[in-house]
């Protein structure tokens, strides 16, 4: 009782600071605040909440300030009526009242709520009071941009006939539209522009805020196309002519503003905007780097903008600037030719011809490119063309000598242009104004223009600069190089140009000047180590009939970076005219060839031979080097310890290895025959992967011959030997030659080593299913008395037998089987894989029914039980494949096997869907099967029930009564036919007779589907006394 007289007393005091009630809401105590306005409501205590605190707020205002929306809704809900009224729009020291504050708070459920009470009470709001910042509701509203808080404010302005002051400014000049601009947000915009032509009130559009912007300033200078939309709709509406003149950040005019914006319905819009009010606009007017409107729009590469602005200028009567040049001396041409665009080129030449300007068509940028230099560059011939035509119908003379800043000029240019017309129009025009071509000039990369042609497939274009130099006694430069040290003969060399080079020959003997062969580019290469490398025999008879006929002597022992050099190269070729043409020119000027020199890798030309499948290659080295009394190398080895023999013993071609072991026979040399190289290959290794039998067997006869011992079963890193390499590439010659050689030394051959990828000769083999071989392997087994090691497994789980499932090779499988039991071992045929699969799943998924006849005859012949229940990885069993495979003799034999070993088939809770009553019908009469086997098969269609009754009658033949009954109380029958299941209708009528249980058929529509399928009739009316009908009882159905 004390409390409650203590509270009443301070909700009497009314004296300010003192009203703990005003403290509460203060203190922004929800809680407590809640509980003081309970009591006084009980007491009928009056409070008041119009005094202010030191700052002008009073309580409700402040609420609002502390942002607390239920606090403010408790004011409202327990102060009266006439406090309210009282504060509502009352301001505080910075002249901000409740209202406002909330937009401030951008909290728009306060806003609602201070709009909603003040309806409710018809309190007039204050809209659009401002605080000491200008900041009135709708301002603020637009400025933390919410159309949501907007739309309110507006909404309700029209319901409460309050109108809206929406040009007023804040203290920054900013009003609400141009705020909204500010913000883009075109919702805003909207409210904004619908508000005001519902209230008749014209909006501002041309007054600027305190920083100079307006609201079209800040529309181009931020893009807002969708907004210049609604403010130019507006003003053609109103009747309001936009100020389109004012200079903008770094000069930038209102037309280049909106040409920056790349839009051209916007841009259309504008010109026919600026056309209908006769806006007087500088078509010219030029930004701060000298960037007027045709060249800023040229710059966006919209040739449609750039014939808006034309047909704007040519309607109205206006010349555009076609010539002057921004800061960096672009110029509309210029600038066209830089973008690629043909249709703009094209529309300033008509333009100007039109309006007989002539167009600077030499002035250079910065990079001192210009128009017909930039267009070569570009390869554009249309561009070309089109400068080349205006520069002769205006008697202007191109600067075709001028070069860039990186040395580029026309002519040079169009030398690597493969297209000649480009060339012969430039020509046609040199003609025509009788031009002084400068034709040895170089670019920065030391390019120049016959180097240039001389790489460019297209022998027309060298031939037009070799004639303009012949008709004005140029002398070209045929010797410098450019930075890659390129020169026109070895860049004609290195593409195979004959005619190219030709031309370069004709003319260096009209000008009396002999080419030089001897040359070398950055890499070391030449032009005949260049020609040797190529192939090209074509090429190499050109330099060296050349060089004949000129007198020439080339160098052939020159190397290149990597130690390359002609005789070296050319023994790599295919093609052994190459290596003649050297012969034949090293003979003609009695030359010696260096024959064992050798390249940073260690090859040598006889080395390189004996990997060429063309055998006249080597049989010219050993020509050349018995007429020339010359050693060659025969055992000598490269970096990777690579030698003749065995780089032979890898070639297709015997007539090779046939040609060494003769050579080294006459020079009394023994060949290496048993050194590995670096990868532990050997000649004999190597020569059993080549599917030419013959080198084998010379290799063979020549250990022969000289007494040489051949390990047949030494391995290389991988651990491959002879006889699994024999086997790998299917070659069974190779194979019988290691076989007889391994007998003829008393040497007995690894067939059970496997390699590092755990590979035997058998595995290999039964990998290429070839018969003939395996029988080799078991013969050889057989007669030296070895065991086959069938099963030692693969990588993936396969032992030899497994494979010959894989490959569902029955007669393979026959093969190993038949070797296991002469040999009195067991085949591991319960084997699994890495994915879980054994034998006989795979043959049952092969769907050979022979195979997996042949796997159960081989189990029970040896009393091996099969594992037919393993699952494998992705729970497949063999059973399930061949209801899968829809093969009922599979099934069958399955199921045989699996009665004859008492096995019985587990199955998983997965359900299946397989229509093959058949089938069901194998399965059924098996008891063998799990409880789950009717479940996991039967056709999704049968009731579970009937799957699971049917099962539970088959194995409790002693309790059919009580089952019977649950067939009639379930009607299962009746579900048959209503699903038209002919085949489930028989089964189900099959199972009532063989255990005597009486069915009911009571459902009308049943008994009709029944007389109209014909098939479930006879059935039903052949099913005897078993079928009994709501009319009919015992016996028969109505069949009328």
């Amino acid at each position: 009782m004390e409390i409650l007289e203590t509270i009443y007393t301070i909700l009497k005091d009314d004296t300010g600071r003192s009203n703990h009630l005003v403290k509460a809401i203060y203190s922004n105590d929800y809680k407590l605040t809640k509980f003081y306005m309970e009591y006084a409501a009980e007491k009928n205590i009056i409070y008041n909440l119009v005094e202010k605190d030191k700052d002008g707020n009073n309580p409700l205002l402040k609420a609002i300030y502390n942002n607390n929306y239920k606090l403010v809704r408790l004011i409202f809900e327990n102060v009266h009526n006439h406090y309210i009224n009282l504060i509502i729009n009352e301001k505080n020291k910075e002249e901000i009242y409740p209202l406002l504050k909330a937009i401030y708070n951008n909290n728009y459920e306060i806003v609602k709520l201070i709009i909603e009470y003040s309806n409710n009470n018809n309190f007039i709001l204050k809209l659009n009071d401002k605080d000491k910042n200008g900041n009135y509701p709708l301002l603020k509203a637009i400025e933390i941009g919410s159309s949501e808080m907007v739309k309110l404010i507006i909404d309700n302005s029209e319901k409460t006939n309050n109108i809206l002051y929406i040009n007023e400014k804040d203290n920054y000049g900013f009003y609400p539209l141009l705020l909204a601009i500010y913000m883009g947000n075109i919702k805003i915009v909207e409210l904004i522009i619908n508000y005001a032509k519902r209230n008749n009130i014209t909006l501002i559009l041309n007054d600027k805020d305190a920083f100079h912007c307006n609201p079209i300033s800040k529309i181009v200078s931020n893009k807002y196309d969708k907004i210049f939309y609604l403010v130019l709709k507006y003003s053609y509406e109103n009747k309001i002519i936009l100020n389109l003149n004012e200079i903008y950040t770094q000069g930038f005019t209102f037309l280049l503003e909106i040409i920056d914006m790349n839009n051209y319905l916007l841009l259309e819009l504008i010109l026919n905007y600026i056309t209908h009010y006769d806006i007087n606009i500088d078509i010219n007017g030029k930004d701060l780097s000298g960037t007027y409107p045709l060249l800023s729009v040229i710059d966006k590469k919209n040739s449609n903008m750039v014939n808006l602005i034309i047909e704007y200028a040519t309607d109205n009567k206006l010349i555009l600037e076609l010539n002057e040049s921004n800061k960096k001396k672009e110029y509309p041409l210029l600038k066209a030719t830089e973008i690629n665009s043909y249709k703009i080129v094209h529309s300033l030449i008509h333009y100007a011809k039109k309006n007989n300007i002539i167009l600077k068509v030499n002035e250079k940028d910065d990079s001192k490119n210009y128009p017909l230099l930039v267009a070569l560059k570009h390869k554009n011939f249309e561009i070309v063309s089109l400068i080349l035509e205006y520069s002769k119908e205006n008697n202007i003379i191109l600067d075709l000598n001028e070069m860039d800043s990186s040395g580029s000029y026309p002519i040079l240019i169009a030398a690597s242009n493969k297209d000649s017309a480009v060339i012969e129009s430039l020509m046609e025009y040199v003609k025509k104004f009788n031009i002084d071509l400068k034709l040895n000039e170089k670019d920065q990369y030391g390019n120049y223009p016959i180097l240039e042609a001389s790489g460019n497939p297209n022998s027309k274009v060298i031939k037009s600069i070799i004639e303009y130099a012949s008709d004005h006694n140029i002398n070209l430069n045929l010797e410098d190089k450019d930075q890659k040290g390129n020169y026109p003969i070895i860049k004609s060399v290195f593409n195979r140009n004959i005619e190219i080079m030709k031309l370069i020959m004709e003319y260096s003997n009209r000008i009396n000047v002999t080419l030089k062969f001897n040359g070398k580019d950055q890499y070391g290469n030449y032009p005949i180590l260049a020609a040797a490398s190529n192939n090209g025999s074509d090429v190499m008879k050109l330099i060296i009939d050349y060089a004949i006929k000129n007198n020439l002597i080339i160098n052939f022992e020159e190397k290149d970076q990597f130690g390359n050099y002609p005789l070296l190269a050319a023994t790599s070729n295919m093609n052994s005219e190459v290596m003649r043409l050297i012969i034949k020119y090293v003979d003609k000027f009695n030359l010696k060839l260096k024959l064992n020199e050798r390249d940073q890798s260690g090859n040598y030309p006889f080395l390189n031979a004996a990997s060429n499948m063309n055998s006249e290659v080597i049989k010219l080295i050993i020509k050349y080097a018995t007429k020339n009394y010359i050693k060659l190398e025969v055992n000598e080895i490269d970096k990777n310890e690579n030698y003749p023999l065995l780089v032979a013993a890898s070639n297709i071609n015997s007539e090779v290895m046939k040609s060494i072991i003769a050579y080294s026979k006459v020079i009394k040399v023994h060949l290496k025959l048993l050194k590995g190289n670096k990868y532990k290959i050997y000649p004999l290794l190597a020569a059993s992967t080549n599917k030419n039998s013959e080198v084998m067997k010379l290799m063979i006869e020549y250990a022969n011959e000289n007494d040489i011992y051949l390990n047949i079963n030494r391995t290389d890193k991988n651990d491959n030997y002879p006889l699994l390499n024999a086997i790998g590439i299917n070659n069974i010659r190779n194979v019988k030659q290691l076989i007889e050689y391994a007998s003829n030394i008393n040497s007995i051959l690894n067939i059970n080593k496997e390699n590092k990828r755990k590979e035997t000769p058998l595995f290999n083999a039964i990998c290429l299913e070839n018969i003939d071989i395996i029988k080799l392997i078991i013969d050889y087994a057989q007669k030296l008395n070895i065991s086959l090691n069938i099963n030692e497994k693969n990588y993936f789980g396969y032992n030899a037998f497994f494979l010959s499932i894989i490959y569902n090779n029955l007669d393979i499988a026959k093969l190993l089987i038949d070797y296991a039991i002469q040999r009195g071992f067991l085949i591991d045929i319960n084997t699994m894989d890495i994915l879980g699969n054994t034998p006989i799943l795979i043959a049952v998924y092969n769907n050979n029914i022979k195979m997996v006849q042949t796997i159960m005859d081989y189990s029970k012949c040896l009393n091996i039980k099969l594992e037919i229940n393993i699952r494998n990885n992705l729970s497949s069993f063999p059973l399930l494949e061949a209801v899968i495979n829809n093969n009922n003799e599979m099934v069958k034999l399955i199921i045989n096997y699996a009665k004859s070993k008492k096995i019985k088939i587990n199955l998983d809770s997965k359900k299946y869907d397989y229509q093959n009553f058949d089938m069901l019908k194998i399965i059924r009469n098996n008891k063998t099967l799990d409880d789950n086997l009717i479940e996991l098969l039967y056709p999704s269609t049968i009731d579970f029930q009937i799957r699971y009754i049917e099962n539970y009658i088959r194995r409790n033949n002693n309790e059919l009564n009580v089952l019977e009954n649950k067939i009639k109380d379930n009607n299962l029958l009746l579900k048959a036919i209503k699903n038209n299941n002919i085949e489930v209708v028989k089964l189900i009528i099959d199972y009532a007779k063989e255990n005597m249980i009486y069915l009911f058929l009571e459902d009308e529509d049943a008994i009709e589907i029944a007389k109209k399928n014909n098939s479930i009739s006879q059935i039903l009316i052949h099913s005897g006394y078993f079928i009994k009908t709501k009319h009919t009882g015992n016996n028969n159905i109505d069949t009328n």
